[in-house]
């Protein structure tokens, strides 16, 4: 049941639940309406607050940090991976190794052949370079194209498609696939640990 009311010409409607209980309710609109007051001026100040903060310009402030930062990050990646392979075509062995981790693992597929099932293998940076040094393999180009960075923290996923010209043993070859390799910033500088060539 609901009763309109006036009390002292201010309007108010009493809503009874249950058992009707005597109120000076007179005597509670002054406190109600400082409390609402209180209230109103509380949240016309935040949203005050608020809407001069939004309206005040960035300045040299970025509007969303997270997404430049990865954005330089994905870069700084893609980057290092190129020099990298730049020092591989150069035969550079000592800035070669400089990009990988001590613990670097190449991983590729060896396909079925022979009745063998198709398996996993491995290079080593150290079993790497020293192809290189020995001139066992010669890298002329390689191409990468269709590349993304997942970015992960201190952790970056790079991936694509790659086509690469050299020669093995004297034997000169052209292949083409996809990568993924894994970098890891290390005191500041981004150092792989690992690539795969499935």
């Amino acid at each position: 049941m609901s009763l309109d009311n006036k009390v002292k010409g201010i309007p108010y409607k009493v809503r009874y639940t249950g058992a009707l209980r005597t109120r000076n309710i007179a005597a509670e609109l002054p406190r109600r309406r400082s409390i609402h007051w209180e209230i109103r001026m509380k949240s016309s100040w935040m949203v005050g607050v608020l809407a001069i903060l939004f309206a005040i310009p960035g300045g040299a402030a970025d509007p969303n940090p997270a997404v430049r930062s990865v954005t330089s990050i994905e870069k700084a990646v893609e980057a290092r991976s190129l020099a990298w392979i730049k020092t591989a075509i150069d035969r550079d062995i000592p800035a070669f190794r400089s990009f990988a981790s001590d613990d670097y693992v190449l991983m590729w597929v060896e396909p079925a052949a022979n009745g063998q099932k198709a398996k996993w293998a491995t290079r080593t940076r150290d079993e790497w370079a020293e192809q290189l040094r020995s001139g066992h393999r010669k890298y002329h180009s390689v191409d990468l194209r269709n590349t993304k960075v997942f970015v992960h923290g201190d952790i970056a996923i790079f991936s694509g498609e790659y086509t690469e010209k050299g020669a093995t043993d004297g034997k000169e070859y052209t292949d083409e696939g996809l990568f993924t390799e894994t970098w890891v910033n290390r005191h500041g500088q981004w150092i792989i640990v690992s690539s795969i060539f499935p």
